[in-house]
């Protein structure tokens, strides 16, 4: 049956809270206002930095039965879109926003929204990992997010408190990346841990290493630890991460 569309939403992109249909006419996102006065439709707890009205979703029907989905930002602290890797920030009160469906809606510090056009509640499938994940980063002393899909990282490497991600050199993640080839984000590997934990081809081989074992091309031996060779780089194996680590590439080729 063909509906409205949803609002699925996450915690830090990764812990579901809860999902929400979308109404015909203006959907308001905000965190629960005291006085009463500004109400939100759909009122989200538990992020300060999201405005008591934040964005706007209005939704309306062409003749054909389908939906449109128009977003706006309303807010102090602005509000941006992820669609396929590629990040837009809304302007106030002025820019009107086409949503499709697997957009991402930043509004906030560490609430995600993910639009859904076809309207369905899951919450067995949003409760796994997803396929791509979101990166914090600073860019000119300004913090922002960047979608990265899964498939495409190389390895992690921890930095102090920071992180190295290497990616597989594409456009969409081009203007983020240092020139040594990797993207420096501001998060540390127990981000990036608890963000892929059960994507099946990602694999935590040593205390400052993340690998992804598809993109593993040979190992060798160095002393007690080993090597992984991942697009011409050395990624360090721990010994006690060794033999997993051989039975896992083993079964992959």
């Amino acid at each position: 049956m063909e509906t409205t569309g949803r609002l699925h939403v996450r915690k830090n992109n990764k812990e579901y809270i809860n999902s929400y249909e979308l109404e015909l006419g203006e959907n308001i996102v905000g965190r629960p206002s005291p006085s009463k006065e500004k109400p939100s439709t759909i009122e989200i707890k538990g992020d300060k930095t999201l405005s008591r009205q934040h964005f706007i979703i209005t939704v309306s029907q062409n003749e054909d039965g389908s939906f449109n989905h128009l977003l706006l930002d309303i807010s102090k602290n602005g509000t941006e879109v992820l669609s396929n890797g590629n990040k837009k920030k809304l302007s106030k009160n002025e820019e009107e926003y086409s949503l499709q469906k697997r957009d991402f809606i930043i509004a906030g510090d560490n609430i995600y929204f993910e639009f859904d056009e076809c309207g369905e509640e899951d919450t067995e499938k949003l409760t796994k990992p997803i396929d791509e994940i979101i990166v914090p980063i600073t860019k000119k002393q300004q913090k922002i997010h960047v979608k990265v899909f899964c498939k495409d990282i190389l390895h992690i490497r921890a930095d102090g408190n920071d992180a190295k991600l290497y990616v597989e050199a594409n456009e969409k993640y081009s203007q983020y990346m240092e020139k040594e080839g990797y993207i420096l984000a501001a998060a540390g590997l127990k981000y990036f841990e608890d963000k892929l934990k059960g994507v099946d081809y990602i694999f935590h081989c040593q205390r400052s290493y993340i690998v992804n074992m598809n993109k593993v091309m040979n190992y060798k031996k160095d002393g007690k630890e080993g090597l992984a060779i991942v697009n011409n780089k050395e990624v360090y194996i721990s010994r006690e991460k060794f033999d997993e680590f051989k039975k896992r590439f083993s079964k992959d080729n």
